[in-house]
């Protein structure tokens, strides 16, 4: 019985859990993450400072701010994901013969439900997080949708920095370079450069079927790789980057049709950090969990835990997955949102 309880013990399911990679999500595997203690984020969002010293002349680049004006302390509880599934009682059987086919197929089991369950609220909502707060705001549904309220969390992120494009994106004649640029320059007054711009495929559309940028592209040779592929090339520099992700939002008729990024927003960012600490993270919670092994409890770091349960009768077996991690915004002015119509 030790090795089944091995098997679907909590360090060996949320190790299980910690290696799934989905190279498809586009924010989420951008976003370094932090460890913390307990369930609270808590960060420093800077403010910064137009002002530069009187004897500071930038002679060979750009002039940058010398200090932060001021610093803004934010806390904020992270909501607990959670799902958990039951199976079968013949897993149990399979497991409970190491060394066997019948072991692998049940270990198949466990990780493809494992798998499954970690896509509803693990990544799959990570990236859903991240690009809400790339627009400023997350809305929060707490309780059922008979008895329930909104909590809503702002990013803070400028007021100078929340820009609409000169003519609506949709029109084929509107100048969109030119609204690229003002992006552009709205991060460069903060000592910035732009690497990303995020958008999602409806407005995508618009810049593949805008006349002005047609020219551009038969100009810059990249005509063919824009119709074969369909990918977005660089737009002064600036990296595209599409999110087509969508969710399902309660009354709706077609099972996905929420976007998570907005048919009239384009995001420009510049680049992710390759550390936390920087301009956005993740912090990554801590949270007790059973441990069948030694009949307690166990803290798990990293943000997320999974354990199992079994049943007698009727034989069965309970798999849990509770995931505790928020992204945080520490320079809100790194972020420039425009409305495009």
């Amino acid at each position: 019985m030790a090795d089944l309880l091995g098997v679907l013990g909590h360090e060996e399911l949320t190790g299980v859990v910690q290696q799934f990679v989905y190279p498809e999500l586009q924010l989420a595997n951008r976003v370094p993450g932090r460890d913390i203690d307990g369930d609270v984020c808590r960060w420093t969002v800077e403010k910064p400072d137009p002002e530069v010293h009187p004897y500071f002349v930038g002679r060979s680049g750009q002039a940058m701010p010398l200090k932060m004006a001021d610093y803004g302390e934010k806390t904020f509880g992270i909501p607990y994901r959670f799902t958990s599934k039951t199976l079968d009682g013949g897993v149990l059987a399979q497991l409970d013969a190491p060394g066997t086919r019948d072991y692998d197929a049940g270990q198949s089991v466990v990780d493809s439900e494992l798998r499954g369950m970690n896509w509803k609220v693990g990544p799959y909502t990570d990236e859903f997080l991240i690009s809400q707060a790339l627009q400023g705001s997350l809305t929060i549904k707490i309780g059922n949708a008979a008895v329930s309220s909104n909590l809503t969390l702002d990013f803070e992120i400028p007021a100078g920095n929340k820009i609409s494009s000169a003519a609506n994106w949709s029109a084929a004649g509107t100048n969109i370079l030119s609204d690229v640029r003002a992006a552009k320059d709205t991060l460069a007054k903060y000592g910035l450069t732009a690497k990303y711009y995020i958008l999602n495929d409806v407005t995508a559309n618009y810049i593949h079927t805008n006349t002005t940028l047609q020219n551009y592209f038969k100009e810059y040779n990249v005509g063919r790789q824009l119709t074969e592929t369909g990918n977005l090339p660089p737009l002064l520099g600036v990296q595209p980057m599409v999110v087509s992700t969508r969710y399902a939002d309660v009354g709706v008729t077609d099972r996905f049709e929420s976007k998570f990024i907005a048919d009239n927003k384009v995001i420009f960012v510049p680049d992710f950090p390759a550390a936390p600490g920087d301009w956005i993270e993740w912090q990554r919670g801590t949270m007790y969990v059973p441990n069948d092994m030694q009949n307690g409890l166990d803290l798990v770091r990293g943000g997320v835990g999974s354990w199992s349960r079994t049943s007698d009768n009727p034989p069965g077996l309970t798999m849990y997955l509770r995931v505790l991690r928020f992204p945080v915004v520490r320079k809100p002015w790194a972020v420039v949102i425009m409305t495009t119509g």
